[in-house]
This record gives structure tokens, C-alpha cells and sequence, in this order.
């Protein structure tokens, strides 16, 4: 994500080392919640969470990613669109369908000029746009040349290797009626197997890149159908950030806001002035949260900054509701002794992204935009001759699932679930590139994930008060034992773009089985029965429940 390339630059000088990770998808919708979970809060939450505890949270973003997953697939059509699939719903102008047609050029004029000459911190993809000679235009095939060619010349820093993959998505940026063309490239962005998507724009007849960015195993960043950008990444272990900017109707990048959120208090104030506190005696944590609303490039004065906190439980991340929160609490003394900082309400902090959002042309409509349904570029413009180009993928036969009656018993509830992971176990694996399958890992983990909350909620409404207790000391052992196979998982491949895939793929496994376990036991425990299918209970008889 954009925000996090001045950590890429700024830390390395003073000698410390940053790990430039995003760990989720965000969602495209815009909402808030779950941007910065991650699997150990989630599963934390599920001991910890009482009869009144909103399950819903951590699935926000998994169900953007779904949705982008559904999209509709644009039509065919031929003639003056080259071909090229076109949406009824806006006018393709003829440059962008010549690009992707193969017959179009493509000019780095707009980027170059509005773009990089801003950029302090360039990201990889501007950096890789900054070696390519400005002096003519390239047709798309001529340009991935261009960037395989510095990726693998020896004086740059770039990871080696060559394009692999291309797809492309007609946008309507701004939702004027006007489509923007996305071009989307596998490659060598960042790691190998990254991704990078190129947005361009008609501007006088020409089809210009107005923005770029890429996505890697932890990192990753999207757009919707109406421009609007959406990145998550991570600053360090209790330190995540999340931005927002739109492309808008004139092709212009708008900077939304940056904001971050801080688990550990201690981290917050080890880089400011503050009096003496001592928090080791509150029962929940300070969470504080920092919101820019000024692009880190650009001189915003002190009212760009905005800052507010909530307090959270300790083992679980778990939101506490405390009473006077921002007006009369120990929490608030202890938040005071930053003197030069005011710290507002959670509240009125969403109502200042809001009305950011609003100020530049964000809609309802932009907000809860789709995200574009990608189509390949046709080998002959890009040139791919590789065996999976040429040889089409033999056909996985995959039955057709038994209809399921939702008749509100724990049976049908959890085989609604399975469904969906079946329908996650039948995709096409081989065939996905490596970001695909780490994005694609996480959203099974997440479906378990949202279910066991779920199933331990009316859990434990249910159980006896003594059943409960048994059940937290016995989920509490369970958790510590799957976060170590997790991190075991990852390490084989520390560091690499399969850690991900690994822990993901670790995550889900024990918290599938994990939770019918826990169905078995709701279902006993109000008098219904509960089977195991036996396929799915072979599938996991080597992992620990």
C-alpha cells in the first residue's frame, strides 16, 4: 500500500528493519470493521466472547473479497471495442480498447508529469515506471518488455524474473459514465508472483497511466469499479494501517486518509513527550488509533492529525464498553499525560473519515462499488507462449452438492459452511498464481473462523455456568496449541510468499475441525443429533482438535 513506502525508505538509514506487511484484503465497501483483525484476535475473541458479543466484525473484509470473487463477467463485444468485453453501463473510449486489443500505445506523459514528479518515497511500481524511457509509447506487450527488462538487469534491485500473467477490467472512476481501463500483471512486483494493476485514462485521445499499484504476500491493495482505493498493511507486530483514496472522474489521484491503530501503548508513546503513567493496573489495554487526512507527501498543518483510543481486552482484543470513556475514566488519566495530543471519541473519528470521503465526491454508490471482474489479455497482444497459455488445464469433475434444508438445526448450519469450503476446495489451485491462493487461503480461514464464533457464542448461552468454565479452559489450551503448529507452519517458509499460504492453510485446517467439534457439543447439549461426515472427518484426522 502506498502509505507504507515511507517506512520502506525512512527506517533502513537508521539502522532498523521494517517489515512492510498486509496481512488481510480490506474490504472495497469502505466499512470499518475487521480492517485490522487478524486470525489470533479472532480465534482469541471466540474464547473470550459472552452471549452479547457481535461475531460479525472479522468477516468485513472477507466478504469484499467474495463479492469481488462474483462480480459479473462483462459481455463480449465486437467492432469498435476491439473485441474487448464492454459493460452496457458506460462508454469504452476506442484508445483503451486498442490497448488491450494489441493495436493501441499506451504514454507515461500523465504519470510522469502528475505523479512522480510529487513523490518523495516512490513505491516499487513507481520506481519501475521511473526506468522506463518517457520519450515515446509503448503498446502494452512493448511496455511489459520494458519492465522485464529491468527486472532483470543485474545494476537494479528489483526481484528477477518476467511478466507472467496480464488481465484487464474496464472502471468507471468516478462514476461519470466514462470507463478507465485496469490492466493487471503478475510478475516480479516486490517478490515473485506479485501483482501490479495499472490504471489508464483516455486524455485527449490518448490512453495515459494515471496510478499504479501493487500487491504481494503482505501487502495488498484494491479498487472498485468506481475508483475508489482501498490498502491495509502492517508497521510492525501491534501496529496496522489502513488507507483510502479515490481516482476520480478526471483521472486524478485524491488522497483520502491514513490511519493507524497501536495495540500497545508503549510503542504509542515511546516517540513522544508525555508525563509519567503507569497502566499495568487497568483491567483492558489502550488501543489508540491515528488518523492523517493529508497525503504524507503533501505540508498538512496539525489539524490534518486526529487521534482517539478505545480499550480492549487484554488476552482477546476484545472491545470493552467503559462507561465515560472519554470524560471521566482512569483510561482518560492515563491518555492525558500525552499534553500536546487531544484525543476524541471513536465516534466523531468516523465522522471525520466520513466527511473527508464525502468532500471528495465519495458517494454511497462509489463506496459500496464492486470490485472489477478481471479478464485475461489475449495471448497474441502479450505475447505468452507458456504451456499453460497454449494447453488448456484438464477439467476438475466435481460433483454436484445435495441441496441442504436450513431446518435451524446445528446439523444443517455447520453443512451450509462445508458447502462453502467445498466450494473453496474445488477451485482450480494449480492454475492461480501465488497471491491469488494466499488471498484465497485466508478467506477459507476466515469462514471458519466467523463460524466458530458463531458456534461458541450460543455455546455459551446455552451451557451451565460450570460447562462454560470447562469449555474457556479447554478453548484457551486449544488456541495456544494452533497458534504454535501456525507459526510452525509459516516457518518453513519465513519470510517467503509461501509463509502466508502455510499458515492460512494450518489456520483454517485446525479451526474447521475445532469447530465441529464444538457444533457436537451445542448439539448435545439441546438435544439434537450431530454427525461427522466421514469424508470430512478422514480429512482431518491428523489434525489436533
Amino acid at each position: 500500500m502506498k502509505e507504507m513506502n515511507r517506512f520502506k525508505a525512512i527506517l533502513p538509514i537508521i539502522g532498523i528493519c521494517t517489515l512492510v506487511a498486509g496481512c488481510t484484503p480490506t474490504q472495497q465497501s469502505g466499512a470499518d470493521d475487521g480492517l485490522f483483525q487478524n486470525q489470533t484476535e479472532n480465534e482469541q475473541a471466540a474464547a473470550e466472547s459472552e452471549a452479547e458479543a457481535e461475531n460479525s466484525d472479522s468477516s468485513a473484509g472477507g466478504e469484499e473479497t467474495a463479492q469481488d470473487s462474483q462480480s459479473e463477467k462483462a459481455e463480449a463485444a465486437e467492432g469498435d471495442n476491439g473485441g474487448a468485453p464492454e459493460s452496457t453501463d458506460g462508454q469504452v473510449p476506442e484508445s483503451l480498447s486498442k490497448v488491450v486489443a494489441g493495436d493501441g500505445k499506451i504514454s507515461l506523459d500523465f504519470y510522469n508529469n502528475n505523479i512522480l514528479k510529487n513523490v518523495d518515497y516512490p513505491s516499487d511500481i513507481e520506481e519501475l515506471i521511473q526506468l522506463v524511457p518517457a520519450d515515446k509509447e509503448y503498446s502494452l506487450s512493448e511496455l511489459m518488455a520494458e519492465f522485464n527488462k529491468t527486472f532483470n538487469d543485474e545494476n537494479n534491485y528489483f526481484q528477477h524474473g518476467d511478466i507472467t500473467g496480464a488481465e484487464y477490467a474496464y472502471l468507471d472512476c468516478g462514476s461519470d459514465g466514462v470507463k478507465e481501463l485496469a490492466i493487471r500483471l503478475t510478475g516480479p512486483f516486490v517478490e515473485q508472483e506479485g501483482e501490479a494493476t495499472l490504471i489508464l485514462k483516455d486524455i485527449e485521445g490518448k490512453a495515459q497511466i494515471v496510478y499504479g499499484f501493487e500487491n504481494w504476500s503482505r501487502s495488498f491493495t484494491e479498487i472498485n469499479n468506481c475508483g475508489l482505493i482501498s490498502g491495509s498493511g502492517s508497521n510492525g507486530a501491534s501496529n496496522h494501517g489502513v488507507d483510502m483514496s479515490i481516482i476520480d472522474a478526471d483521472g486524478n489521484y485524491r488522497f483520502g486518509y491514513y490511519e493507524e491503530q497501536e495495540y500497545d501503548l508503549d510503542s504509542f508513546a515511546m516517540m513522544r513527550e508525555h508525563d509519567e503513567f503507569d497502566a499495568s493496573s487497568l483491567d483492558g489495554a489502550i488501543c489508540i488509533y491515528t488518523l492523517r487526512l493529508s497525503d504524507y507527501q503533501d505540508e498538512g498543518s496539525d489539524q490534518d492529525w486526529y487521534y482517539s483510543y478505545e480499550v480492549v481486552d487484554k488476552e482477546n482484543y476484545e472491545k470493552i464498553d467503559v462507561p465515560n470513556l472519554y470524560t471521566d475514566s482512569e483510561y482518560k488519566k492515563i491518555m492525558d499525560s500525552f499534553k500536546e495530543y487531544s484525543f476524541i471519541s471513536m465516534d466523531e473519528l468516523e465522522k471525520v473519515k466520513a466527511e473527508k470521503l464525502s468532500s471528495l465526491g465519495v458517494t454511497d454508490e462509489i463506496m459500496n462499488a464492486m470490485g472489477p471482474s478481471f479478464e485475461p489479455v489475449d495471448p497474441a497482444v502479450t505475447g505468452f507462449t507458456s504451456a499453460a497459455v497454449e494447453t488448456a488445464p484438464e477439467e476438475k469433475v466435481v460433483k454436484d452438492a445435495e441441496p441442504i434444508v436450513d431446518d435451524g438445526s446445528v446439523q444443517s448450519e455447520i453443512a451450509m459452511v462445508e458447502a462453502k469450503h467445498q466450494e473453496y476446495e474445488n477451485l482450480d489451485w494449480e492454475a492461480m498464481p501465488q497471491q491469488e491462493m494466499n488471498i484465497t487461503s485466508y478467506e477459507m480461514f476466515e469462514l471458519w473462523d466467523n463460524e466458530l464464533n458463531s458456534v461458541w457464542s450460543k455455546l455459551t448461552e446455552e451451557v451451565t455456568p460450570e460447562k462454560k468454565e470447562e469449555l474457556l479452559k479447554d478453548q484457551r489450551e486449544w488456541i495456544k496449541r494452533k497458534e504454535a503448529a501456525v507459526k510452525e507452519a509459516g516457518s518453513e517458509a519465513l519470510g517467503g510468499t509461501l509463509q502466508p499460504l502455510l499458515e492460512n492453510g494450518t489456520g483454517w485446517s485446525y479451526t474447521r475441525k475445532r469447530v465441529y467439534y464444538l457444533a457436537g457439543v451445542l448439539a448435545e447439549t439441546r438435544g439434537e443429533s450431530f454427525e461427522v461426515p466421514a469424508e470430512v472427518e478422514e480429512s482431518f484426522k491428523d489434525i489436533d482438535q
